[in-house]
């Protein structure tokens, strides 16, 4: 019988995202002006165009990640917009080296690694990191540490779990 678990995490906004979003809608606001002064019949169309593209622009700064647990296997989907779903990150459980605490694992450790960031943010508290190596390529994922998905892979891959 598989062991299955999913949960969804919500990507918090950070300075970066806020500062983006701002310039989104200046930019807008800017765009709306010219297109108005200088666009005559046409700027009617243009605003409508300018509105639409600013907004699913702004739509694509809110991110979540689900991450579906099957047995050993980690899968991690990127889901933008809270419609397109992109398949972001799958590990094995035999690539895996360890999972531990992001707290607990030193910067030298994940330095030389590709870093796929799968939680809120990177400074959390409860982040863990899943050291794996996958095709020859040291690669860490950061997740976040929620109770159902630390119990399933303390259950699954109890060795593995720092």
């Amino acid at each position: 019988m598989e062991n299955i678990t999913e949960v969804l995490v919500k990507k918090k906004k950070n300075g970066t995202d806020e500062l983006k979003s701002f310039f989104v809608v200046l930019l807008g606001f800017i765009l709306v002006a010219v297109s108005a002064k200088y666009l005559g019949a046409f700027s009617v169309i243009a605003v409508a165009l300018i509105i639409y593209l600013a907004y699913r622009l702004l739509l694509s700064f809110d991110m979540e990640f689900e991450y579906c647990l099957v047995d050993k296997e980690i899968r991690v989907d990127k889901i933008l917009s809270k419609k397109k779903r992109k398949d972001y990150i799958r590990v094995e459980g035999d690539e895996i080296e360890y999972i531990a605490k992001l707290s607990d694992v030193g910067e030298s450790e994940l330095k030389n690694t590709k870093i796929y960031m799968a939680s809120e943010f990177m400074n959390a508290s409860d982040n863990y990191v899943v050291k794996a190596n996958k095709g020859g390529v040291a690669m860490s994922v950061v997740i976040k540490g929620d109770e159902r998905v630390l119990a399933h892979l303390k259950r699954v891959m109890p060795g593995k779990v720092r």
